[in-house]
């Protein structure tokens, strides 16, 4: 920690750890959703003593073919509501041109010889 008031309020302590000196209760997870098997090994045995199985493969395959689906169907909810903005705004710009045609002033007939 470089800054000096950032040491005075325990900064170079995580949240998590401040929360849990502060008298926060701690709920430790006891089945891990976010990482791969294989990548979790790591952080259970460091943070959790190895008590954090991870979610089956299955599962998290299953898991992550839902978030994938969801993801997919907001993208083509976004797609369709800027496809219809954009039709609105031709719609409109397409109104007050033809709105502006047929209320401006009609050009004087030309000067007879």
């Amino acid at each position: 920690m470089f800054s000096e008031p950032a040491q005075q309020h325990n900064y170079e302590q995580g949240l998590f750890q401040r929360l849990q000196l502060g008298g926060q209760r701690v709920h430790m997870l006891n089945m891990q959703y976010r990482m791969h098997p294989h990548i979790s090994i790591w952080p259970g045995k460091r943070f959790y003593d190895g008590d954090a199985p991870s979610v089956p493969i299955p599962a998290l395959a299953l898991a992550l073919a839902l978030a994938l689906a969801l993801t997919l169907a907001l993208a083509l909810a976004l797609a369709l509501t800027l496809a219809l903005a954009l039709a609105l705004t031709l719609a409109l710009t397409l109104t007050l041109i033809l709105t502006l045609t047929l209320t401006s002033p009609s050009p004087p007939p030309p000067p007879s010889p």
